[in-house]
């Protein structure tokens, strides 16, 4: 039975519902897997009252959101009520709400006397921290902290003394929940891709979603292939990259018997590998329960703001000095101990980080690394590859020309057998051509060996076979007719050409088309715009390149080149001194992707691609180089006003305090107020920015 609900308010790309039942935690969890497995979906918001949800979307659609909540499953409900498992996640409001409450009871139901003695107690572990500080020679907001308290209590001043350790206490509670938060919403971006991956089902191989792989499966895995699982291996060979992991770049050798671990990339030869761990990705998990656990990782920009925010404290300290040098007055010495300059920025700056991180991956931009964030804007030479970069990732068989009797489904068949284990747009689109055609390809070919750039060697019933470029099939030696030689010619100057050949003929040509990406030109000219220089590496042929870029002007194209000749131009670039992006998305662009300042894949990418890259666009749009010029600007416009309002603001404070406008229990309280609201805006840089409305 469909469950009613009601459309409380809708825009362009947020709609707000209200639900016929009461949110628990099990349930938002289950709302939110189903929910966002819609690819237009970006995320989900749960209002506090538990009856009401906000799901934003790349384009307002009703009927979507309508097919959505059908899917809600009513029994499974019950359940999430009967029989839960999770607790509810802490909101800033119920922490806030609970230690008032909290300290509203002490001062009600506790006598002066023992609440003054719990403020001593309470007070033990800033002195603690005080004292370490001092014992490494260091002043900063501990020595600060454990001052300001220690001198209320000597003074007598028990209430400013309860005040000040309330505030801190609360302050470290929402500082711990906001990097908990940060970090957990990026381990749940991170998960909500369902990537494909290859099983034996009855020794046929099948094509599955991550999330259905179980426990004993036998994965198949290909050369060039990431390793999404822990397993071990029961069939074939070949060398592992799991620099990863270890940080080793040489390759390690795995045959049956051996163990590989998830989110390695198998470089050479074919496995087969029983799952022994069905979480995927398991080592990106490991890595973020680290981060988790320890301390969010900094960008180089971020520790110099974090330290200069520790040295501003001795400031505090020599205004201290002079205000009770010259005014011997204990409430007025009082203002440079409750107010400091450094609390907000060392609190806001990696949150303002890692939001941005987060607000990029919502908009399909995975960044690798905050420093990324620092220097992008910096770049001034941007590469781009042209097969599914430029064009899209999804080229499309435009004619199959078959020779030598046999038939286009035949051929394809061949064709699509083979092309099905190497990542190439051009290969997909004849795996895409057999499926849409209906077309099954069992395996029927031997050893397969992969040339990067070339093509794919193979035998079929021990005769050989090849496909891929015209250099290639040359180069093994397939015979082409005059009459063959003169179709290609028709084809070649507009098209891009895949040439099968079988027992050393040339059985078929296919011919792809690969459109222009409709964001390209936008893309390009904004870069120019902007005063970056533009440049094309493919290996493709001039005269095929020139006439898919007619309408896009680069500052450079250069055609014909094999990897190592976008590895040297990449290289020779940085020897000049420019800062290089690589955007790129072949396994024939990864060296040039590894090596730039840069390096970003495409979201349909090869493995080695996306895992060499700095920045992997998930949505396979080159206008999402725009949105991370506005995301880097607005971090570092917001950067900037927390600065200023904590110099502002705090400045402030400490005058009125000087003025004894303000007493040191007021100006605590202000004071903490503030640095909880900078860090809070941090959270979001900007409202309702997305990809889709940002350029």
């Amino acid at each position: 039975m469909m469950l009613s609900y009601k459309i409380v308010f809708s825009t362009k790309h947020r709609t707000r519902i209200e639900l016929p039942f009461k949110l628990n935690q099990d349930i938002k969890e289950y709302l939110e897997y189903i929910i966002r497995k819609n690819s237009t979906i970006k995320k989900v918001h749960f209002y506090n009252d538990n009856r009401h949800i906000a799901i934003y979307q790349n384009k307002y659609n009703q009927n979507e959101i309508r097919s959505l909540l059908e899917n809600i499953d009513s029994k499974y409900l019950k359940k999430c009520y009967e029989h839960p498992k999770l607790v509810a996640e802490a909101t800033p409001y119920n922490i806030i709400a609970k230690n008032f409450y909290k300290r509203s009871l002490i001062k009600l139901l506790i006598p002066t006397l023992f609440r003054n003695v719990y403020t001593m107690y309470q007070s033990i572990p800033f002195a603690i921290e005080m004292y370490k500080s001092l014992k490494q020679k260091r002043l900063n907001m501990d020595v600060l902290d454990g001052l300001a308290i220690i001198v209320s209590l000597l003074i007598g001043d028990f209430k400013s003394a309860s005040t000040i350790t309330f505030l801190l206490s609360l302050g470290t509670e929402l500082e711990n929940w906001s990097k908990n938060k940060s970090v957990k919403d990026l381990e749940l971006a991170l998960k909500q891709s369902d990537e494909k991956v290859w099983i034996l089902n009855d020794n046929c191989p099948i094509e599955i979603g991550v999330s259905n792989v179980k426990k004993e499966d036998l994965l198949i895995i290909y050369e060039g292939s990431e390793i999404l699982f822990d397993g071990q291996v029961i069939g074939g060979e070949g060398f592992v990259d799991e620099s990863s992991i270890t940080g080793e770049s040489y390759p390690v050798s795995k045959k049956v018997g051996t163990v590989v671990n998830a989110n390695t990339l198998l470089t050479n030869g074919e496995l087969i590998v029983s799952v022994t761990n069905d979480t995927p990705n398991s080592g990106i998990i490991k890595v973020i329960e680290l981060i988790n656990n320890s301390e969010l990782p900094y960008s180089s920009k971020q520790k110099q703001l974090i330290s200069s925010a520790d040295n501003l404290v001795k400031y505090n300290f020599l205004g201290m000095f002079l205000t009770f040098v010259f005014t011997r007055s204990i409430s007025k010495t009082l203002s440079f101990l409750m107010v400091d300059f450094s609390c907000s920025v060392k609190l806001s700056t990696p949150v303002a980080y890692i939001s941005a991180v987060k607000e990029a991956l919502d908009n399909g931009i995975v960044i690798k690394s905050s420093n990324i964030l620092d220097t992008y804007n910096s770049m001034d030479t941007f590469i781009f590859d042209k097969t599914g970069t430029i064009t899209t990732s999804q080229p499309k068989v435009k004619e199959v020309v078959t020779f030598n009797d046999y038939t286009e489904s035949d051929v394809i068949r061949i064709g699509a057998c083979l092309e099905e284990h190497v990542y190439h747009p051009i290969a997909n689109a004849l795996v895409s051509e057999a499926k849409n055609q209906g077309i099954i390809h069992e395996e029927m070919h031997g050893e397969l060996y992969h040339i990067a750039s070339k093509g794919i060697r193979s035998s079929i019933d021990n005769v050989p076979v090849v496909i891929g470029s015209m250099k290639f099939i040359k180069e093994e030696k397939v015979f082409i007719s005059i009459k063959q030689s003169t179709i290609i010619q028709k084809f070649e100057k507009n098209y891009n050409l895949l040439y099968l050949g079988y027992n050393r003929l040339l059985v078929a040509i296919f011919v792809i088309d690969t459109p222009i990406r409709t964001d390209a030109e936008k893309t390009i000219h904004f870069l120019k715009k902007n005063n970056k220089q533009v440049v094309l590496l493919t290996g493709d042929t001039k005269i095929r390149t020139k006439a898919v870029i007619k309408d896009l002007f680069f500052d450079e194209v250069r055609s014909d080149l094999r990897p190592e000749d976008k590895f040297n131009y990449v290289q020779r670039l940085k020897s000049e001194g420019q800062s290089v992006v690589m955007v790129g998305d072949g396994l024939n662009d990864s060296a040039a992707i590894s090596l730039a300042d840069i390096g970003i894949s495409m979201g349909e990418s090869s493995d080695i691609s996306r895992q060499v890259s700095d920045i992997t666009f998930l949505s396979n749009n080159l206008s999402s180089l725009i949105y991370m010029d506005s995301l880097v600007d607005r971090l570092s416009n917001k950067i900037k006003q927390n600065l200023k309002i904590t110099f502002s603001i705090n400045g402030s404070l400490i005058i009125l305090g000087l003025l004894n406008i303000l007493t040191p229990t007021t100006l605590s309280m202000i004071h903490n107020l503030t640095t909880f609201s900078i860090v809070g805006t941090s959270f979001l840089l900007s409202t309702n920015q997305n990809l889709n409305n940002d350029i």
